[in-house]
């Protein structure tokens, strides 16, 4: 399926039950998200910090769409870019950085977070 050529052959989702459950859900979560249309394209930027967080070698994006968040923000933009896993054999993708690598975004969230509340 498309999903698999997206996102990698994840084993967990090869079992019959896990996709009839699963599978409905992720087609209408990737409908909703693809097709997305802001209803008033006159928005105005958002008066907060905003960072955009890739995985480097995610080909399903580039650059310089995740540089495109920055019109989003009246304040301080931040671009940051996270390794995914990439071994030989490894089904799945870069796009899984959070779940594959999670170590230096949770770092990052823990050092932005303690800026905010001064920690």
């Amino acid at each position: 399926p498309a999903f698999e050529r997206r996102y990698g052959c994840n084993p967990d989702l090869q079992k019959e039950a896990i996709k009839k459950f699963v599978y409905p859900t992720l087609k209408s979560d990737f409908s909703l998200l693809e097709g997305y249309q802001p209803s008033d394209p006159s928005f105005s930027p958002l008066p907060c910090d905003l960072a955009a967080c890739g995985a480097k070698g995610d080909s399903r994006y580039t650059p310089e769409q995740l540089q495109g968040w920055k019109q989003h923000t009246a304040g301080k933009f931040t671009e940051l870019w996270f390794e995914g896993k990439q071994e030989e054999g490894y089904w799945g993708t870069s796009h899984r950085f959070i779940l594959d690598n999670p170590a230096k975004f949770q770092q990052f969230l823990s050092e932005d977070l303690s800026s905010i509340v001064g920690i």
